[in-house]
Parts: structure tokens; C-alpha cells; sequence
């Protein structure tokens, strides 16, 4: 049976594809979020482990030092920085982009029927509030921009192993986020969300609105996202 290795950086960006697998089973690993479902004879993995390069990759590290797998996959939300994109978009990773590091790694297209954007994603190290801060990134080549994939695409590229990027987009090249959702990260990187609940109620009538709108598009993305995995083969 094939082992595939799922990476997000939240349970809540997994929420899609898990209601496409049968009946899971929590693991007992050290990350905040881990279990093992069965889909169309194959097994796959799901991991969270937090916001960022360094939890996605300690969660790549503890699974591969527990399982071998045939391919590794780093999914969630993205930020369109592409004015095509529009929010909802499924984008699959030709490459990824490492900003902090200015190297470029190899992503694969997944076998499908369905249609979807694919282009260079850029791996940043912070959450990317403004417009001027995505047409910076666009104008480097990417099309979208999330802050984990690096990670996990080095750590496939180091074990051998075909690696996927597949992301949806939560919000697009046009829109700013006013909520400082950087501010709200722990020590470790992790994103609070009783911090963000908190930053949002210093200004409720501006803030909690765009809240509202950012999880009500974060569930929608999460959704396609599941549908298209699903429809996949990697």
C-alpha cells in the first residue's frame, strides 16, 4: 500500500480532504495534529504542525523518522500575489521559491482531470498583509505565497522522494489584510488564535468583519482544496 505524507500548517486546512478519507486514527506524535486514513487502497498522512519553515519542517522530521513514504505533500492556503488568481483557486507549485534563502526547488504536477493555476510559490517568512508586499513577490516570478512549502520540498528533495505543492488561495493579489496576524504568532512561530480574536477586538467594528470574511474563505479554500486533492493521484 502507498504512503502519502500530508503537511499543512493548520488542522483547519486539512478539514477538506479528511471528509474524503474513511475512518482515521489519531497518532501519537509530538506535533500539534497527526492521523493516518485510508483512500482508494492508498494511506495518507496528516500532519499540522504550526505557521512557518521550521514547524513544517519538524513535523517532515518526525514523520519520515517513522514511516517511509512514496510522496510528500505540502498543502493549505496561499496568498495570491498573481492578479489572476481569484480566492478559492486551487494552484499546484511548478517550483517553490525560497525567499530567505534565494534558491529554487522543483515541484511536481499531480496526475487530474480537473483544472487548476500552477506557477512558482514563493516561501516567505511572515504573513503578507499588504498589496505593495505581493506585487514585490510577483514581480520575483511567483504567482502565490504561503510560508511552509520550502521546508518540506528540502526535506523530500534530501530523501529522494517525488514532492507535491498544492494550495488554495485565501486571499488574492488585491486585497490587504488588516488584521497583524504576524503579531499574533507564539515564540515558536505558531499563529494564536485567541491572540487573533483579542487584536480583532481592539477594533471591532473594522476588524471583526474582516475576521468573519478571512474564516468564512479560509473554510471555502479549505473545501476545494479537499475536492481537488481527492481527485488526484500522486
Amino acid at each position: 500500500m502507498r504512503n502519502i505524507l500530508v503537511i499543512a500548517a493548520e488542522h483547519s486546512e486539512l478539514s477538506g480532504l479528511l471528509r474524503h478519507l474513511g475512518k482515521v486514527e489519531r497518532l501519537r506524535w509530538p506535533l500539534d495534529y497527526a492521523v493516518v486514513g485510508e483512500r482508494s487502497g492508498e494511506r495518507w498522512w496528516l500532519l499540522a504542525n504550526g505557521a512557518g519553515r521550521a514547524l513544517a519542517g519538524g513535523a517532515a522530521d518526525a514523520a519520515h523518522g517513522k514511516q517511509q513514504f512514496d510522496s510528500v505533500l505540502s498543502i493549505g492556503l496561499c496568498g495570491g500575489v498573481d492578479p489572476a488568481l481569484s480566492a478559492g483557486e486551487v494552484v499546484v507549485a511548478s517550483e517553490i521559491l525560497d525567499i530567505a534563502g534565494a534558491k529554487r526547488l522543483a515541484g511536481t504536477r499531480p496526475a487530474t482531470d480537473r483544472s487548476f493555476a500552477c506557477g512558482c510559490l514563493a516561501t516567505v517568512d511572515c504573513v503578507i498583509r499588504t498589496t505593495s508586499d505581493k506585487a514585490r513577490i510577483r514581480a520575483m516570478g511567483a504567482v502565490a505565497v504561503d510560508m511552509e512549502a520550502a521546508a518540506v520540498a528540502g526535506r523530500a528533495a534530501g530523501w529522494g522522494i517525488p514532492f507535491y505543492c498544492v494550495r488554495a488561495v485565501s486571499d488574492t493579489a488585491d486585497e490587504a489584510i488588516q488584521l497583524d496576524l504576524n503579531a499574533c504568532r507564539s515564540k515558536s512561530g505558531r499563529i494564536c488564535g485567541m491572540r487573533v480574536l483579542g487584536a480583532a477586538m481592539h477594533n471591532p467594528r473594522r476588524l471583526l468583519p474582516e475576521l468573519i470574511h478571512l474564516w468564512r474563505r479560509s473554510r471555502q479554500a479549505a473545501d476545494a482544496l479537499g475536492d481537488f486533492l481527492a481527485d488526484c493521484r500522486f
